[in-house]
């Protein structure tokens, strides 16, 4: 009869007939446990990881953080089942919040007082910069606030707004009433940028002039105070016009109705036509007709109930309308009929089409001299590239261009 020698364990950690089975203080192998730092928000943490061989295992206990200078440390309680267990790989992990540090520190995960595992790391307080765009505002002026991430690493922030504004020194909540609970983030250079309109969410009403103060709550200890004065916001003018490409003598439309007040009422309005004539006590909507075609900056002056005024300029371009382009694109597709060698065909359409693009620009008097160029260079062409007659009609033709330019 043969015996094989041996231990035949069946799963149990001891076999002994005199063994009681129970749970007894265990030191994992720091190459089973696995540290990792992160910040978030400002706030450091470390999450532990520990792998175990099988699902006997158990930490009773994770430890309370500790620190003394640069060294954290905590104290954890792991037991080893020393009867029956399934052989499965088992993890366990727990995360700790180290808080809000600034420097270099070293993390030890311990047990039964044991050190297991460190790990060293940088923690620098979240480089945010919450700011508005003035430090004082008049009442119902628009505030803008700004939060920018200053530093040289990603923030991450969990809510939106990252701020409340409140009463100062009250400390009253006016904005926001309700937090969107949502994850984002902040890179480096990157700013979030909300416009606050003076409205307090909790009374449904405009807030009253005082001091208030913008806070972060994030724990990064951020504050921008400004100052709400009652007094008149001055009024914004703004116009439109039409047609968009007027012609000598045609009505124009000028419409200042989008104009307006953000506390009061526009009484007044005032034009500038561009041309030495202007018009007063209008109302937002008037007409005016050109005489010459030109350019002209033409401006809108309005006031509101307390004199407030406000100006905004639009250029109008005025042409003689279509009349000197059609003409001068038919002698083109004249030109084009003759069968002309086609570097000389070229360079006269290209100079006809040049004079088109000054006229649709409202640029007459450039398209006139490039006229008159034109026919200089024709007249040297004479009896050359162009017979008398050809010279005699594109000068003829290009004279009545003119004329229908100036009108």
């Amino acid at each position: 009869m043969l015996f094989l020698m041996g231990t035949f364990s069946m799963n149990f950690k001891e076999t002994q007939s005199d063994f009681v089975e129970g749970w007894i203080p265990y030191i994992q192998s720091s190459l089973m446990v696995d540290l990792k730092f992160w910040m978030s928000a400002g706030t450091s943490y470390v999450n532990v990881t520990i792998t175990f061989p099988d699902s006997g295992y158990m930490v009773s206990d994770w430890g309370t953080v500790a620190r003394d200078g640069g060294e954290i440390w905590v104290d954890s309680e792991i037991w080893d089942w020393t009867g029956y267990s399934f052989q499965i790989i088992t993890t366990l992990s727990h995360t700790y919040n180290l808080g809000q540090l600034d420097g270099y520190y070293t993390f030890t995960f311990k047990a039964w007082g044991n050190d297991v595992k460190s790990v060293s790391f940088t923690a620098t307080t979240a480089q945010m910069l919450l700011e508005t765009d003035k430090d004082v505002y008049i009442l119902g002026e628009n505030v803008t606030i700004t939060l920018e991430n200053i530093g040289t690493e990603t923030v991450s922030i969990g809510g939106y707004p990252a701020w409340g504004i409140y009463t100062y020194p009250e400390e009253s909540l006016v904005y926001p009433k309700i937090y969107a609970w949502l994850l984002w983030s902040l890179e480096p250079g990157e700013n979030d940028t909300i416009i606050w309109n003076q409205y307090n969410a909790f009374t449904n009403s405009p807030v009253y002039p005082g001091m208030y103060v913008v806070r972060d709550t994030k724990g990064w200890s951020l504050s921008a105070y400004f100052t709400i004065l009652a007094g008149n916001l001055p009024p914004t003018a703004i116009f439109t016009y039409s047609p968009t490409v007027p012609i000598v003598s045609e009505t124009v439309t000028f419409d200042a109705s989008s104009s307006y007040d953000p506390d009061g009422t526009i009484i007044g309005y005032s034009w500038a036509f561009g041309d030495g004539m202007i018009a007063n006590d209008t109302g937002p909507i008037t007409t005016y007709a050109y005489a010459d075609a030109g350019n002209y900056s033409v401006t809108l002056y309005v006031y509101d109930d307390d004199y407030q005024p406000d100006s905004y300029t639009l250029n109008v371009t005025v042409t003689h309308g279509q009349i000197p382009v059609e003409a001068t694109q038919e002698l083109i597709e004249t030109i084009e009929t003759w069968n002309l060698p086609k570097g000389l065909e070229k360079c006269l359409t290209s100079k006809l089409d040049n004079a088109i693009h000054q006229l649709n620009k409202g640029n007459e008097n450039v398209a006139i001299n490039k006229l008159i160029v034109l026919i200089n260079q024709i007249e040297a062409l004479r009896d050359k590239k162009l017979t008398s007659d050809q010279a005699n009609y594109l000068i003829a033709e290009i004279q009545g261009i003119k004329d229908l330019i100036h009108g």
